[in-house]
């Protein structure tokens, strides 16, 4: 009897835990390479469709059907094994959270704005010495709010209109 109460109490905290994580019911549209979501603020976020089914060169488009697309999703391009080199658009200004976490081949990155922040993990665990090229100045980059490990085991260097950083 106590091996059936608790069993009982097992399957029912794990249906609690199941039913209250909040479910992302954002509307979104699947093109190509990339899946946009729409957000509360009539923009759209962009993540990859498949990560496994990927290109490795990519430019985040600007907008997508006349909608600004200003947000990357937190691990949206996480454990892409094919990703060489990404160009992000001025209209983002936040890496999040893994956005480009654990993937093996990036090397570059080209930023054609000014960012933010970049969150925690970012750009972790890229295997490669990572070339991200950066349109401010020295300046500007050690200004932009940064995790503490954006870039945890990530060899890279900063290349500013004035300069390299490393």
């Amino acid at each position: 009897m106590k091996k059936l109460l608790a069993c009982l109490l097992i399957i029912g905290t794990l249906i609690c835990i199941c039913s209250c994580e909040p479910e992302d019911n954002r509307p979104r549209v699947v093109d190509g390479y990339f899946t946009y979501v729409l957000q509360e603020d009539g923009t759209y976020s962009i993540t990859a469709t498949d990560v496994n089914d990927f290109p490795e060169e990519v430019t985040i488009p600007e907008t997508y059907q006349g909608v600004e697309v200003t947000a990357i999703e937190d691990e949206a391009f996480a454990r892409c094994p094919s990703l060489r080199k990404i160009t992000v658009p001025a209209s983002i200004v936040r890496i999040p959270y893994g956005a480009f976490y654990m993937c093996p081949e990036l090397e570059e990155v080209e930023l054609l704005g000014t960012l933010k922040h970049i969150g925690n993990g970012a750009f972790g665990l890229c295997e490669q010495e990572l070339n991200i090229h950066f349109p401010g100045t020295q300046k500007q980059w050690e200004g932009i709010s940064k995790a503490g490990n954006w870039a945890v085991e990530t060899d890279y260097y900063v290349y500013c209109k004035d300069g390299i950083l490393q």
